[in-house]
């Protein structure tokens, strides 16, 4: 688990199977920790250390001979004894009761013995991985380990109850949350989980698709084409029988795959925005923390799907579109809003995809969104890449500045706020893309400086329609004779460089060749004399 032991929203390793599952109802104003706390915040609980350490290891290698017993009643309840000594060990504890091969022969059981056995061995190794690294990396490196513990989830609600929590503790680590998307049956389990069972059981199950999400593209990726995740995730952020808790990594996790672009048509195929963005965002009773921060997601993943577009919904909540811009400077202080700790990149991403839009952009630099794109652009040039330096993204923040100057009042705002001496100072940069951007936006100021020659590039790139590619080809001929190279729309070129590969797209081809060159020629009239 993660954050400090106190933090009223987790469930500590600390607890009995019977208090793990019956345990009081937790506050609503409960604070929500993201993986990434865990640096931040340092290790869960206090456990025992120096020579208190050494009192537990006997008593775990005592069970040990109990443990590979032939009487599958006698290696169970060594195994629930485990659990019990293992309840409240530190980080250094549990990496030493590991070396012990203890993982090896709990791992055993959890494959082959009985029900009870299997359900105690799944129980302890759960507290041994909560905060060891290497002891997650041993239980993995178990061939088939990974598919009992997921099988576990059939037998009882409190097996299932265990398994959600192993798989939390398990997928912190990047590697591991590959493993547990590779193991089959793993995610289909994990996102029916999602939807039936204890309620704490549902809230480990949507945060553990959660940080898997978070963890890469990949992993998003696999999440997204695993058959019922999806499904589970819309109805569990919008049900009335979850807990807020679950609803919130049920919408976290919808967000984090609608910042894959691989996914975003997929994603609104599946109607997320109008099946849980919209009743989210029309909901009247939004008190309390969690249901801020379930709002902001909701926004956050709409602008991420459509931001960009006329016709989106939040043209609708432009209030909660303009509150975006609080939430952006909270992450850049405490990072936390609505008890939840929002990433820079989060919050940046939704704010580039919105600031093309005309419908937003007068509420959003009333907003200050301007005053916090200066000091955001300071973030990014800074060479720290953690705290508030992380996930500051230059080009996308002067993408931004771009677009809003575009809007008379937002040039006005940027000219007031000494902006003209930033975008003069990135405009006489090394970086193209920076530098062009920077030009872009003094241009839109009304600072019309010619362009210097050497931001034009040394080709021409020329357009054409399919049936007219043979007159194309003369004309690029002659060009070519003259000295002038020149790329064509549709030559796509491969990682290695050559022409006509299968590794770059159509799209991106184009771009490639329009963003540096010197001039575009586009063939639609009948005379192709140069």
């Amino acid at each position: 688990m993660y954050g400090p032991a106190s933090a009223p929203g987790m469930r500590t390793r600390n607890v009995s199977i019977l208090k793990y599952l019956f345990k009081p109802k937790k506050p609503s104003n409960a604070e929500i920790w993201q993986p990434e706390d865990e640096e931040e915040e340092g290790e869960l609980g206090e456990g025992r250390t120096g020579s208190m350490a050494s009192e537990i290891l006997p008593e775990i290698l005592e069970r040990i001979p109990k443990l590979k017993s032939q009487d599958v009643g006698e290696s169970a309840e060594a195994a629930q004894e485990i659990v019990s000594l293992t309840n409240s060990t530190s980080n250094e504890e549990d990496k030493l009761i590991g070396k012990t091969g203890v993982i090896e022969v709990l791992a055993q059981i959890m494959m082959k013995g009985s029900d009870a056995g299997r359900l105690s061995s799944a129980n302890a190794i759960a507290n041994l991985v909560a905060n060891c690294e290497s002891n997650k990396i041993l239980l993995c490196n178990i061939p088939g380990s990974l598919s009992a513990l997921v099988s576990l989830a059939s037998v009882s609600d409190k097996g299932a109850s265990v398994v959600a929590r192993a798989m939390l503790n398990l997928v912190a680590n990047k590697e591991l949350a590959v493993a547990v998307c590779r193991t089959a049956g793993a995610l289909e389990t994990v996102a029916g989980l999602v939807l039936k069972g204890h309620m704490s059981t549902k809230e480990d199950a949507a945060h553990v698709l959660h940080i898997v999400i978070s963890q890469g593209k990949d992993n998003a990726v696999m999440v997204a084409n695993t058959e019922n995740a999806l499904q589970a995730l819309k109805s569990a952020a919008r049900a009335d029988n979850c807990t807020d808790e679950a609803r919130l990594w049920s919408i976290s996790a919808l967000q984090g795959l609608s910042r894959c672009s691989k996914l975003r048509i997929s994603l609104l195929r599946s109607k997320i925005i109008e099946d849980v963005c919209v009743p989210l965002l029309s909901q009247q009773d939004t008190a309390g923390a969690w249901q801020e921060a379930i709002q902001t997601l909701a926004v956050i993943t709409a602008a991420n799907l459509t931001g960009w577009c006329e016709d989106t919904v939040l043209v609708n909540h432009r209030e909660e579109v303009a509150k975006l811009v609080h939430v952006m400077a909270m992450a850049l202080t405490s990072r936390e809003f609505g008890s939840y700790k929002f990433k820079n990149s989060q919050v940046l991403l939704a704010l580039w995809s919105l600031s093309p839009n005309d419908s937003f952009k007068s509420e959003l630099v009333k907003a200050k969104l301007l005053e916090l794109c200066i000091d955001m652009i300071a973030l990014a040039e800074s060479p720290e890449t953690s705290g508030p330096h992380k996930g500051m993204n230059l080009h996308m923040l002067l993408e931004m500045v771009y677009h809003f100057m575009f809007l008379e009042a937002g040039a006005a705002k940027f000219k007031e706020l000494q902006g003209k001496t930033i975008l003069e100072s990135i405009a006489r940069r090394a970086d193209p893309l920076a530098r062009k951007l920077a030009r872009g936006a003094l241009w839109q100021m009304g600072y019309r400086d010619v362009c210097p020659q050497q931001e034009a590039g040394n080709h021409l790139f020329v357009s054409f329609s399919k049936e007219d590619e043979g007159r194309v080809r003369q004309l690029v001929r002659a060009l070519n004779s003259k000295g002038l190279s020149t790329i064509l729309s549709g030559e796509r070129m491969q990682a290695d460089g050559k022409k006509n590969g299968k590794k770059e797209s159509h799209l991106y081809a184009m771009s490639r060749g329009i963003s540096s060159a010197a001039a575009v020629l586009v063939c639609i009239s009948g005379s192709y004399n140069i």
